[in-house]
């Protein structure tokens, strides 16, 4: 059985993140550029962590599951 925790987001995880972001919100949609894509999720990422109190994450059996590895 899988082992699910939520807790606070490792700072080797925040690629992923960033990435899971970009392909959840569908931002492909509206942009051709990989480099376009790349900034915005990262303009997305550092808008939203400069609002959050607290950025947690699910990690199952020690992985961040926001990966798609």
């Amino acid at each position: 059985m899988a082992k699910i925790e939520i807790r606070n987001l490792e700072k080797g995880d925040e690629k992923k993140a960033i990435q899971f972001a970009i392909t959840g919100i569908h931002f492909d949609w509206y942009l051709n550029s990989r480099f376009l894509l790349n900034a915005y999720g990262r303009y997305f990422w550092y808008l939203e962590m400069n609002r959050a109190i607290q950025i947690l994450a699910a990690y199952v059996d020690g992985h961040f599951s926001g990966s798609r590895s």
